[in-house]
């Protein structure tokens, strides 16, 4: 069940949230909507459930106009970020809860077996007869998932679902929620405004900057080829470094002729070249290392280069314990890859 977004436009006074937004959700898609605060994630998918009415633009649920369709026509469950149970009923009745006012009114029983069969696909099973309190965030964030799942859904929109939660629980969680997504199939659009979070969950990634679709494409896409400097610095740390014309894949800090013009690139830590002798120097930057982080599985390195410019680097810990680099050290950079956004291409050397 595909969902077409077109046109879409939504302000609050002055303040544009949403603006001629269009895009397609495939049937069965897991989509993720990343983008800092204000970027209109939130908004547009409160548009897409109802929640919120567009100035002016379509939504298409199953190839059909949802615009004058209420909320509960809609055939979507909407999971926010704080779970929303009810502390006074069990995990069961909260699950059970939606299945209670379904038309025509099921049996006793087919709500206990469509209950028990949802605590199992959630990893709950067990645990019916507990209160929320009596639960862990991630544990509740599971029933609120189960409850959404029960009323049988065609769509399913996720609203930073892990926002609460902490850094490891968040983790255990994504990897789940990919899991029941390719085992059940149903199409989902996820609120995030975490990086690691889409790229590891989502088939496609639509960023949100302003208001505006910046970018719509796959993880391996959007890293490999970023549309412009917001998305590439959206997705991580980098370096710019400033030289002159592209010389065989290769850039220049000494300027060649008269007629070469000053060029800027981005490179990620991890792109990085460091040498104390280089062997051409026209194709390195000199820097001082001010600082060496041996935390987490590759080494940080922070330079200091002219005019109060700043670099980062990520190696291997074998490469520092051969090279033995010293703070204060002046040492050579260079880019290995980088991004050239005037161009709108990634070199490699």
């Amino acid at each position: 069940m595909s969902v077409i977004i077109k046109n879409i436009n939504k302000k609050y006074g002055d303040f544009v949230a949403v603006n001629d937004i269009s895009f397609q959700v495939k049937e069965g898609e897991f989509l993720a909507l990343l983008g800092p605060s204000g970027s209109g994630k939130t908004t547009l998918l409160r548009i897409i459930a109802g929640l919120e009415l567009p100035d002016t633009g379509e939504i298409y649920l199953e190839g059909i106009d949802a615009q004058n369709k209420p909320v509960r026509e809609r055939k979507i469950g909407f999971v926010f970020q704080h779970f929303a149970l009810f502390k006074h009923l069990s995990v069961f009745d909260n699950i059970a809860f939606g299945l209670r006012l379904k038309r025509p009114k099921l049996t006793k029983q087919e709500i206990y077996l469509r209950v028990d069969n949802l605590l199992k696909l959630v990893h709950l099973a067990g645990v019916g007869g507990k209160y929320p309190s009596e639960l862990s965030g991630g544990q509740r964030q599971r029933v609120a998932l189960a409850r959404v799942l029960a009323i049988e859904p065609k769509y399913m929109l996720l609203d930073e679902p892990f926002g609460a939660l902490d850094s490891k629980v968040r983790k255990e969680l994504r990897r789940w929620l990919k899991k029941l997504h390719d085992t059940i199939g149903l199409t989902t659009i996820f609120v995030t405004h975490d990086q690691e979070e889409a790229i590891e969950i989502a088939d496609r990634i639509a960023i949100l900057n302003d208001g505006k679709l910046v970018q719509l494409a796959t993880p391996l896409e959007l890293w490999e080829s970023p549309a412009n400097v917001f998305v590439y610095d959206f997705l991580g740390n980098y370096n710019i470094f400033k030289g002159y014309e592209i010389e065989d894949g290769k850039l220049l800090f000494s300027k060649p002729s008269s007629q070469a013009h000053m060029t800027q690139v981005y490179s990620r830590p991890y792109e990085i070249g460091i040498e104390r002798t280089p062997s051409d120097p026209r194709f390195f930057q000199q820097a001082t290392l001010t600082l060496i982080n041996k935390a987490g599985p590759l080494i940080k390195l922070e330079f200091e280069g002219k005019e109060e410019t700043f670099y980062l680097a990520e190696i291997e810990k074998s490469i520092l314990e051969t090279m033995n680099f010293k703070i204060g050290e002046e040492l050579w950079l260079k880019p290995l890859r980088y991004c050239q956004f005037k161009k709108s291409t990634v070199l490699s050397e």
